[in-house]
């Protein structure tokens, strides 16, 4: 007997949408700057950054920038360079299949991942993309929720972290979109964050 496939799996996942709402939420920056980025034990990392929040101090994407950009960086931070923004919609998709497949993983398996509805799979793998996956592996109760399809122990989570505080308004719209009280990609009442407005929300 033959073999019968879905449409999902014959074409993949259409990740327009998610791509989207990573873009929205990282921002674009054509030319270098610092990042400061909060560690673990309270203490603030400058990472010097461009593109849709690409970390130019990770080997990874300093293997996939146009040749001689990360040269000029270091040569003038002053706005020599320049990244394009095509430039950087191919780095991006890069990156942006990476985040999926650390999704993947974070789950443990493809099937697992396939079985969420989209609205859980563009934000998960969105946090995959902001965090990575050392960072998304400590989220062990959240997982759980995914596991089981539980939406309230998923928000729950989210919101029971300091990503979500130190993220702002992608932190709530996240929250918010799994707990059904706002659909994807509504940005409103979102900036400027307010953690008041978030608890109460």
């Amino acid at each position: 007997m033959a073999e019968v496939f879905t449409t999902k799996e014959l074409l993949g996942r259409d990740t327009t949408r998610g791509k989207k709402l990573t873009k929205e939420f990282e921002g674009f920056d054509s030319f270098p700057y610092v990042d400061e980025i909060k560690q673990k034990d309270d203490s603030v990392k400058d990472v010097l950054t461009s593109g849709y929040g690409f970390n130019l101090d990770d080997p990874e994407i300093q293997k996939i920038l146009p040749e001689g950009y990360l040269a000029a960086v270091h040569g003038d931070l002053s706005r020599s360079a320049e990244l394009s923004q095509p430039e950087a919609d191919k780095i991006f998709d890069v990156l942006y299949e990476r985040a999926e497949k650390d999704a993947v993983k974070y789950l443990g398996s493809q099937k697992l991942f396939d079985e969420l509805d989209n609205d859980l799979q563009d934000n998960l793998v969105d946090m995959s993309y902001n965090l990575g996956l050392t960072e998304l592996k400590g989220f062990d109760d959240m997982k759980e929720g995914f596991l089981a399809k539980d939406r309230k122990k998923i928000a729950d989570e989210m919101k029971d972290s300091d990503w979500y505080t130190q993220t702002g308004r992608r932190g709530r719209h996240h929250v918010e979109t799994t707990q059904g009280k706002r659909s994807m990609l509504d940005l409103s009442a979102l900036n400027p964050f307010s953690a008041g407005v978030a608890e109460a929300g």
